[in-house]
């Protein structure tokens, strides 16, 4: 049996710089990850969008992400980013009449994508120029080197056997609409895996999907769904992936809760389909971006793989919840 856990993890750095306020949250900020990392020791950390509150930073935006880089390898575990729709959001200048005047953000998504992946631990891919936004990639997960002679092996593997593949879509914002398009749902189906135990998916705006009644689903529902403004079908296309567990999303900090798919109207889940797709919120966790009161932390993903080596098969199961900054877990979700 091998058990790997992922960190899902917003922090909005960078806001209100000018004055004392905004660099207290970002130290408030780290200190969060600094709770919350050593106590779940992921495998791998997720950054869930909107790195950086673009919108209130001009000139130096790359200096954040070369921040957080630096904290974050302080643990030496991997971490990979997609992209949210504040990290290269117009800067906004606010006039004493309320107006607000916006510029066009100085930092692309390439320049940041560029001092993300200058990180040693950095797992963060470019996507293909052909698909729309910035951060469309899969990364995969190998069985132990224990497991390389296991016998549902279907092809060589230079870097050992694929257990399991992760999906990481661009949901623009910021210099792009929020939105996914239909080239993101054609190169999905390119790159999938239907060979691989188990596979997951994270982007950063949610569909409408995620709008749930409140007795469907286990944790916090403080805000209403703020969907992607156009959607020719993501959860559906994972749907009938098959052995997707889950899509994670982040953008409604009041959210943190996990629901089966449950939307009417779309179609039944293949009869060989060997899981069934569950759509999370992670937990927002940084001091920056809006907050109603509610306690800052992470939420966690941890994914069993069995092997049954009379059948020559493989099994995966898994879990989730959120940890607090007080050490606290809270909204366990696990799929029935």
């Amino acid at each position: 049996m091998n058990a790997n856990k992922r960190e899902l993890i917003a922090v909005h750095l960078g806001e209100a710089s000018w004055t004392d306020w905004g660099p207290e949250q970002d130290r408030k900020t780290f200190e969060v990850l600094d709770c919350v990392i050593p106590e779940e020791k992921p495998d791998l950390i997720v950054l869930s969008g909107d790195q950086l509150t673009a919108n209130d930073v001009r000139l130096n935006a790359t200096s954040y992400y070369s921040l957080l880089g630096q904290h974050l390898s302080r643990f030496g575990i991997p971490w990979c980013l997609i992209f949210g729709n504040h990290d290269d959001q117009a800067f906004e200048i606010r006039l004493p009449n309320g107006t607000i005047i916006k510029e066009p953000a100085e930092t692309s998504r390439a320049e940041l994508l560029a001092v993300d992946q200058g990180f040693p631990l950095s797992l963060t891919q470019a996507g293909p120029k052909t698909v729309f936004g910035s951060s469309n990639y899969a990364l995969d997960v190998h069985y132990p080197s224990a497991w390389e002679n296991h016998a549902e092996r279907t092809r060589p593997e230079p870097n050992g056997l694929v257990a399991m593949q992760l999906i990481f879509l661009d949901s623009g914002g910021g210099s792009l609409p929020q939105q996914l398009q239909q080239n993101q749902i054609d190169w999905f189906r390119r790159i999938y895996r239907n060979d691989t135990a188990a596979a997951a998916a994270f982007q950063h705006i949610p569909t409408y999907d995620f709008a749930y009644d409140g007795s469907l689903c286990h944790g916090m529902q403080k805000d209403p769904v703020d969907s992607v403004s156009k959607d020719p079908g993501i959860v559906h296309t994972l749907q009938q992936a098959g052995n997707v567990m889950w899509l994670g999303v982040g953008h409604n900090h009041g959210n943190d809760y996990c629901c089966r798919v449950n939307r009417t109207g779309l179609e039944p889940m293949p009869s060989s389909s060997r899981q069934m797709l569950a759509l999370c919120f992670g937990r927002h966790s940084g001091y920056g971006g809006y907050n109603r009161g509610w306690d800052r932390g992470a939420r966690i993903y941890q994914v069993f793989l069995r092997r049954n080596v009379t059948q020559q098969s493989v099994t995966t199961e898994w879990n989730s919840w959120a940890r607090l900054e007080s050490g606290e877990i809270i909204d366990r979700y696990a799929p029935v």
